[in-house]
């Protein structure tokens, strides 16, 4: 992600551009889908790349931006306040989340289902941790009810089992849950069996969970070998990426003269994160990345750098020819789809690393930069795809995103 003060070039119709509020991201998300909702050819502009920019954030997006749009998105999505999902295990700190049977709004749904497969498409990997069943469905053309309720919401079933036949009516059950205006309709021995099934169907949103693989189709439905050639578990792995090994994390690093494994600020910095805590070092990857997970294939080796304290942009106006002391800036970090660096200042001591380190973290500070990056021409003209040969694109993403 590159951040500047010059003006953002055109970007080709090559891509997809959204343009988002960062405080307002779920409403404007849905404002930048529903522009291009009713096109005649819309299904096929949802296959060009995603290019986002925050609005009062000047960025070049070659990967940075629209990671970081998805993260936040469905961060905001999962907000129990919305009552869009819900948790599937309420008592769990941690716990997959399912549709909210009492949430109504389906056209909505089926936008956050395109959405969904907007990310998948733009090899975001973030947290969205939707069970394998969901996965199993937007792959399958089977039945919404022929999912395994007991295997995704083993506590709920367990309960309703529990409930004994002989002992029903003294609970006072009845079907107004499940049935408006048959609060008089009471649950007996011989009707328990009846509300149990319909209690595991309303558990299941059936409705909700249509409305949102119908908006996932949209964009699937023009990639039709991955239902075939994916399964559940590899979709899954597609967006949440793979277990971290902080190892591989550190084998993926390489360095730039005069910075070596041997030298001062590199044992510096590795000693500083080894003592993060394991969420400082998922934030620290964050920052580098823009995503806390690593992307299906592993980590992408990535440069170190020393930051040049010296250069024209660090020049204090008001004291010509007076620059900061390295101990005074932040690391850097350039952050592309296929392309990360870090420029590390040369610092003189563990607490200015430590300190300048986790700072950058929790502001989550960007490379800056006035001109797009080398890997990326902000002018150049792109050729219209094919569709056909967009689908492939998407296809091949899919399955070797990570792996470039």
């Amino acid at each position: 992600m590159c951040r500047g003060q010059a003006q953002l070039p055109i970007i080709p119709t090559y891509y997809l551009q959204f343009q988002v509020e960062r405080d307002n991201i779920v409403q404007s998300a849905l404002e930048n889908v529903e522009k291009y909702w009713d096109d005649s050819d819309s299904n096929s502009v949802w296959l060009k790349p995603l290019k986002v920019n925050f609005e009062g954030e000047y960025a070049i997006d070659v990967g940075g931006p629209s990671k970081e749009f998805f993260h936040c998105l469905f961060s905001a999505l999962l907000d129990p306040d919305l009552h869009i999902f819900r948790k599937i295990d309420d008592h769990a700190v941690s716990s997959n989340v399912w549709f909210n049977p009492e949430y109504l709004d389906y056209s909505t749904l089926e936008k956050i289902g395109l959405l969904f497969a907007l990310l998948i498409f733009n090899e975001a990997v973030t947290t969205v941790p939707f069970p394998e069943q969901l996965y199993e469905k937007l792959l399958s053309n089977r039945d919404p009810e022929a999912i395994d309720l007991e295997k995704m919401d083993q506590g709920f079933v367990k309960q309703l089992r529990e409930i004994e036949a002989e002992n029903v009516e003294a609970l006072d059950l009845d079907f107004e849950e499940l049935r408006p205006g048959d609060e008089n309709v009471p649950v007996t021995k011989e009707n328990l069996e009846l509300y149990i099934k319909e209690k595991m169907t309303k558990r299941l949103a059936i409705p909700q969970l249509a409305a949102f693989t119908k908006g996932f189709n949209r964009l699937a439905s023009m990639t039709p070998l991955m239902k075939t050639i994916f399964k559940a578990e590899d979709l899954r792995d597609v967006i949440l990426g793979e277990e971290l090994d902080w190892n591989a994390f550190r084998l993926s690093v390489y360095y730039l003269d005069p910075y070596c494994e041997d030298h001062k600020v590199i044992k510096m910095f590795w000693k500083v994160f080894d003592e993060f805590e394991e969420n400082d070092k998922r934030q620290f990857l964050k920052f580098l990345t823009c995503a806390d997970h690593v992307p299906v294939g592993g980590f992408v080796r990535f440069p170190v750098r020393r930051l040049d304290n010296k250069a024209d942009k660090y020049l204090d106006p008001d004291e010509p020819n007076k620059y900061p002391e390295p101990g005074n800036l932040m690391p850097e970090v350039m952050t592309c789809k296929d392309f990360l660096s870090m420029d590390l200042p040369e610092y003189e001591t563990e607490e200015d690393l430590r300190f300048r380190l986790k700072m950058a973290i929790e502001t989550r500070g960007f490379h800056l930069e006035v001109e797009a990056p080398p890997c990326v021409s902000a002018t150049a003209p792109f050729p219209e795809p094919s569709i056909l040969q967009q689908a492939v694109q998407g296809v091949v993403q899919l399955l070797f995103g990570g792996r470039r």
